[in-house]
């Protein structure tokens, strides 16, 4: 399972490329190159405005939230794969 640091970016709206909304509309999945090396996924809190980056997965594109917001699937260059969401 992926974990996340939580911490104030300001990851600018311009910089949140191939974003989703989660289900119950609370947050937001996105990649960003603008910290780290490489598209990360990121999770911005709506309510905060606080945005974490999900640690493992490098060079994502398009992440997705599942149905039920516990699962968020993204691709690579060559695979779709799934990473389990905790909130921490």
């Amino acid at each position: 399972m992926m974990t996340s640091a939580i911490f104030r970016s300001d990851i600018p709206l311009n910089e949140m490329r191939k974003f989703d909304l989660s289900p119950d509309g609370s947050q937001i999945a996105f990649v960003s190159t603008m910290v780290h090396d490489g598209a990360r996924i990121w999770i911005r809190d709506r309510s905060t405005g606080s945005d974490r980056v999900i640690e493992g997965p490098e060079n994502t594109y398009y992440p997705f939230w599942s149905y039920d917001g516990t699962w968020i699937g993204y691709s690579t260059d060559s695979a779709l794969k799934l990473i389990r969401f905790l909130i921490l």
